[in-house]
């Protein structure tokens, strides 16, 4: 018997059957990967138009990049915001009223059993530097403690931190807590200010433009319609980390080899902005959080005096070594989220000079909440949105220049390995509000910030713009015209940016201009291969270079596998066979550090242009060695032997 052998018409008939089988299936499959989660559907700039709200100037130069804030490629790394839940462990038993005295709070005396005077015994003291010299800018001391009566105490109005603490009936400790308020400065003779108006800059660490919209979506709007700021679109950093970019904007000159004075003396004969502020009658402000790894501390040695009038770093120093931070939940004090306090360090200084004749200069840098996870400065989208609401409603920006400011985007959070994350780790956030008191005066003055807002700008403008401001402040010099002192770099902002700048003309190292367009290459590509090997052998000359130390200290590192590569030039350059650029991403061996470089490739030879960045953390791998910059590179062989690597202990600066 014969089987009947399917026809023509049957065969075609069961492919097509199959096909429409198969075609829902793959339908799902292809809308769920290319379908967004709802928190990020739901999000207010899903819809970002960027033609409209993006437009580029015709004839410039640097063609700056234009990505969506929510785009495609990133969402397997973004996730929906946790807040920071504060767990009440012990109860807040004290606080500083209005008026500056030390008080009981006697609902939460009561509630938890206290009489004081009886079964609670509490006393209070200063928190004070432990002295001028050198080190003492990383210790702090405890004045001479005093009673608290139940009604409360007054406090010396010339200091700022203060230690609570108290005893049980059986003298064992039951209660501390630090507490700050603005002390009084002296008041010099006045000296007369023709536009006396107050700067006030509020930092995020790591915050890229496009992250603050992801992130801060409620702040970014209300910076954006309610403040109406000028967003710049074209910031872009000019070094790796916070250091060479916050010297920038303080000095308006290069961090290294810029003409300052050795750090390794400290940062006390800086001529850091704030000091020609105070030179002209305005009281100062410098706050940072995370003081163990402070911008003038971290491997550094700070200053032997505070360097502005208001300085909070010993509050922070004694609240890493308080008791209560102990039992505090993650990234909190007590029944408050870190940050938080600071917010409410910077609202206290502004209501003490608010309609006085001591206009102020205020700067206040948080670092713990951003630096470490891109995704937990979520958890304060709305608290940075009331903070702003509080200052704009109360009228304390009515004669105030606002910038909201970081130092870069993310440099290590898995989203730095998209291309997305590779140009927003080199375009940090940067916004400034002028207050009507100035645009009355000038009117011109917004539509140049408007121009300037699509334009390629660094740090070095900003410390130029501030001298502007100061310029204007003291001597009424239209915005625009002060010159910056010799030797600085930048141009104020409020002077119109050249639509031929570039990179090299705004002092931006190649390794982190924006301006240039990458395409893509193999791995395999001989191009590539020389930029990775030219890569790995400039991380091991750097460590050779280093000093026997690091020498000693230090693995040799060897090439893995190299990541992605990519052809970059910028718009007005030709590509040329003889003569190459080529940044690649590679990771090493034994570390697992990922490596990013630009590099020259000409014929069968390459060398690095400028700087390697590390693009994941390094933890504890080189705690072997002190040098600021090599740490980043440096895998510690005593380390590889003792198996005790973590990459997650120590920050990465």
């Amino acid at each position: 018997m014969f089987r009947r052998v399917p026809s023509r018409r049957a065969f075609l008939k069961g492919i097509l059957v199959a096909d429409l089988l198969l075609l829902p299936i793959l339908f799902l499959l292809f809308s769920k990967r290319n379908t967004p989660p709802p928190f990020i559907a739901e999000h207010p700039y899903f819809l970002y138009d960027l033609d409209a709200s993006e437009p580029r100037s015709s004839g410039q130069k640097c063609v700056l990049p234009r990505l969506h804030p929510l785009h495609p490629s990133i969402w397997n790394y973004l996730s929906p915001p946790k807040d920071i839940v504060c767990k009440t462990r012990r109860p807040d038993l004290t606080y500083i009223s209005n008026e500056g005295n030390l008080l009981f709070n006697s609902t939460e005396v009561q509630r938890n059993g206290y009489t004081v005077g009886k079964n609670l015994h509490c006393f209070w003291s200063t928190v004070l530097r432990a002295g001028d010299n050198q080190d003492d800018d990383d210790k702090v001391v405890l004045g001479e403690e005093f009673p608290l009566p139940e009604n409360g105490s007054s406090l010396p109005f010339d200091h700022e931190v203060f230690q609570a603490r108290c005893k049980n009936f059986a003298g064992l400790p039951v209660y501390d807590k630090l507490h700050f308020r603005i002390r009084n400065i002296p008041q010099s003779e006045k000296k007369i200010l023709k536009n006396p108006v107050n700067v006030l800059i509020f930092g995020l660490d790591s915050m890229s433009r496009l992250g603050f919209m992801r992130l801060l979506p409620h702040t970014y709007q209300y910076l954006t319609d309610t403040l109406q700021m000028t967003v710049f679109r074209g910031m872009n950093k000019i070094g790796d980390n916070t250091y060479p970019n916050l010297v920038a904007l303080l000095t308006g000159k290069k961090a290294y080899g810029g003409g300052l004075p050795d750090e390794s003396e400290g940062f006390d004969d800086w001529p850091l902005i704030w000091k020609n502020y105070s030179s002209a009658g305005y009281n100062t402000m410098w706050a940072e959080d995370f003081p163990q790894y402070g911008l003038f501390n971290y491997l550094a040695k700070g200053f032997r005096r505070p360097p502005t009038d208001h300085y909070l770093r010993p509050f922070w120093l004694a609240l890493e070594e308080s008791t209560l931070l102990k039992f505090s939940s993650h990234m909190c004090y007590g029944s408050l989220p870190k940050h938080l306090l600071q917010m409410d360090y910077v609202r206290q200084f502004i209501s003490k000079y608010h309609n006085t004749n001591r206009p102020y200069f205020g700067f206040s840098f948080l670092a713990d909440l951003s630096h470490e996870y891109l995704s937990r400065v979520a958890s304060a989208d709305d608290q940075f949105e009331e903070f702003f609401k509080h200052l704009h409603e109360f009228g304390y920006l009515d004669n105030t220049v606002l910038i909201v400011m970081s130092d870069h985007g993310h440099r290590f959070d898995a989203i730095r390995t998209t291309q997305v994350g590779h140009v927003e780790e080199r375009m940090p956030f940067f916004a400034i509000h002028i207050p009507k008191t100035i645009s009355s005066k000038q009117t011109e003055i917004l539509r140049t910030l408007s121009l300037n807002s699509g334009r390629l700008v660094t740090p070095f403008d900003t410390y130029a713009t501030l001298t502007d401001l100061l310029g204007f402040a003291t001597n009424s010099l239209p915005l625009g015209t002060t010159t910056s002192p010799s030797g600085t770099l930048g141009q104020s902002l409020f002077k119109e940016v050249p639509l031929i700048r570039t990179c090299e003309n705004a002092s931006i190292p190649e390794h982190y201009c924006i301006c240039e367009n990458e395409t893509p290459i193999l791995d395999s590509d001989t191009r590539a291969v020389l930029a990775a090997t030219a890569t790995i052998r400039h991380i091991n000359d750097l460590l050779k270079d280093g000093g026997s130390s690091v020498v000693e200290g230090c693995a040799t590192l060897t090439l893995k596998v190299i990541r992605t590569a990519h052809l970059v030039k910028t718009a007005e350059e030709t590509e040329e066979d003889s003569e190459f650029k080529v940044r690649v991403v590679i990771e090493a061996e034994p570390s697992g550090g990922i490596f990013e470089a630009t590099t020259l490739v000409r014929g069968t030879e390459a060398k690095v242009l400028v700087d390697v960045s590390r693009i994941n953390p390094y933890g504890d791998q080189s705690n072997c060695i002190k040098h600021v910059i090599l740490r980043k590179y440096c895998y510690c062989i005593e380390q590889i032997k003792n198996g005790n690597i973590d990459i997650n202990k120590l920050r990465t600066s």
